[in-house]
């Protein structure tokens, strides 16, 4: 009889979703505040009744019920602060729900509502006026789906779930993109460089606590460090611009092919040579082209910037040296296959001595 007992609960609580919505807005028997208090009790129940009955679909339910009130009850007037507030409580009783019980789902759930929820308001109500509630909640709801996933799995004793760390990483980018909306369209974009070097920070502690504790061996590590990475990868071309982009992606990408070999993830080494290579075509198509004007019909003496192009490709030189001189420290196994990597970036390194 349990799970028909837990249909029975189940209805109940949609029965009590649909009456509170039909007494507010069909039959006008209560107004907008009574029918909001109600339905968060009724969230609150069935949150309740998950966590004593063990029943995720339950908790399911009520995550859906409760992101679903204030679409329902809702009169078409902005009321940010109160919304906003009421979508952090609600992602509270999640993280805990979802902490206690180990379901990851809830917080999948949770993330995709919150962020959705959050886009429609944005679509219907942004105004620079409401700038700053607006980043602080944003923000917040992000580093909650960013570090709670992690605290999620600290208590393992086995490798951590790798979809706890997926989370982090989507709701990362779903936020930073966010973000330099918001930043750029009320500043500029400049300043929205803040936002992706902030979480940069967030995620090489995140690694660095992981580090720390014996665990680099995870993969939620590795992602982690790509993460941080990657962030600081966008932060760069934002902030900066003309021959401090390529000078600095250049180290940048060297760095992670070092860290591949302390850190034996080959990951990092593949993003090390795939940022050195994206470098590498920036400064041939594009810096040549636009930033030093040396395409056009003419000659390498003719074009402008000679300090900013020498310094890039000396950028890129030391860069490809160094990758060649840490092949034999990376985590490849095959000497074979570290001698043609390091005979691959000398032999680039060479190419780029006469451009």
């Amino acid at each position: 009889y349990e799970n028909y007992g837990l249909s029975l609960i189940g209805g109940s609580v949609a029965v009590f979703y649909f009456a509170t919505w039909a007494g507010c807005q069909y039959y006008g028997l209560m107004g907008q505040e009574p029918a909001f208090v109600l339905m968060i009790l009724t969230t609150t129940l069935a949150m309740v009744l998950a966590v004593h009955h063990d029943a995720l679909g339950l908790a399911i339910l009520g995550v859906v019920g409760g992101f679903l009130t204030p679409i329902l009850l809702s009169t078409g007037v902005d009321n940010q602060i109160v919304l906003m507030t009421y979508m952090g409580v609600l992602n509270g009783g999640i993280f805990w729900v979802s902490l206690n019980k180990r379901w990851v789902a809830l917080n999948w759930l949770g993330f995709a509502a919150t962020f959705l929820l959050y886009f429609a308001w944005l679509a219907g109500f942004h105004d620079c006026a409401k700038f700053w509630p607006s980043l602080f909640f944003l923000n917040l709801y992000t580093v909650g789906f960013v570090v709670i996933p992690y605290i999620h799995d600290q208590g393992r004793e086995e490798e951590q779930t790798i979809s706890g760390a997926h989370l982090a990483v989507i709701a990362s980018i779903a936020g930073l993109i966010l973000n330099i909306f918001l930043i750029s369209d009320c500043y500029n974009l400049e300043a929205a460089s803040l936002a992706s070097l902030s979480y940069t920070v967030l995620f090489a502690a995140l690694a660095q606590a992981l580090y720390q504790s014996g665990r680099e061996e995870y993969q939620s590590f590795a992602l982690y460090v790509c993460q941080s990475a990657l962030f600081l990868a966008v932060s760069i071309p934002i902030l900066l611009d003309g021959e401090w982009v390529t000078v600095l992606l250049a180290a940048q990408a060297a760095a992670l092919y070092y860290l591949s070999g302390k850190l034996s993830l080959r990951i990092l080494l593949i993003g090390g040579m795939a940022l050195m290579g994206f470098v590498m075509a920036k400064f041939l198509v594009y810096d040549y082209g636009e930033l030093y004007k040396v395409f056009g019909g003419q000659s390498l003496s003719q074009a402008t910037g000679h300090g900013a192009r020498m310094l890039s490709n000396l950028a890129i030189l030391a860069g490809l040296f160094l990758m060649g001189w840490w092949s034999e420290g990376t985590p490849i196994r095959d000497e074979r296959v570290r001698r043609n990597l390091a005979a691959i970036h000398y032999v680039a390194f060479g190419s780029m001595l006469f451009l």
